[in-house]
């Protein structure tokens, strides 16, 4: 009796117990099917992204929790100008996916005809993936303009859930004086030894 009224009590504190949802972990790679447009008409000098004229969609190349998904699925964009000196609310959405939507943003990469952006945000899973979690989320975005300024833009871009870590050039700096230290060090070491031995 007295096992019994113990394994009752257990059940109804654990019943009181809410489950939580997990972190989406995965990427979802993202394809735009028109050209944006840039307040200067080059990639490397905008300032702005302009994504009203364009249609993307999230791909069928997905990783880890977002294979979940089938079939291609467009977005809409609610804000579709992506200012790089202030991208907060810059949002992409579609029912099933979910919602993404921007808060800071950073240079990713450069070339001659490319440059990339690492963008930070949040991403609301949409009814395909309702049983995770709101959390944090990257999207990293490339821009190709072949034929110089004034001419049409491609871009492509992947979704990460957790975000991907992207170093700042300072934290990079510093790794690379650090290293350049050790080596100096290293150098130091070994000519002291070889003058000691002689």
């Amino acid at each position: 009796m007295m096992r019994t009224a113990g394994l009752a009590a257990i059940l109804v504190v654990m019943s009181g117990i809410t489950s939580q949802a997990a972190t989406i972990v995965g990427s979802q790679a993202i394809g735009d099917f028109g050209s944006p447009v840039t307040d200067t008409g080059n990639i490397l000098t905008a300032t702005t992204f302009d994504f009203s004229g364009s249609l993307a969609a999230a791909t069928t190349s997905r990783s880890g929790d977002f294979t979940a998904l089938s079939g291609p699925l467009t977005l809409t964009f609610s804000q579709p100008v992506l200012n790089l000196s202030n991208p907060v609310g810059w949002t992409f959405s579609n029912p099933v996916l979910g919602t993404f939507v921007a808060q800071s943003v950073s240079l990713e990469s450069i070339g001659t005809t490319q440059i990339g952006f690492y963008i930070l945000g949040t991403f609301t899973p949409g009814s395909g993936l309702a049983s995770y979690d709101a959390g944090l989320a990257s999207f990293s975005i490339s821009f190709t303009q072949v034929g110089g300024p004034n001419t049409a833009i491609s871009d492509s871009g992947t979704l990460t859930s957790p975000p991907t870590v992207t170093p700042e050039p300072t934290s990079m700096a510093l790794a690379g004086f650090a290293g350049i230290g050790m080596a100096v060090g290293a150098w130091r070491r070994r000519r002291q030894e070889k003058l000691q031995a002689a």
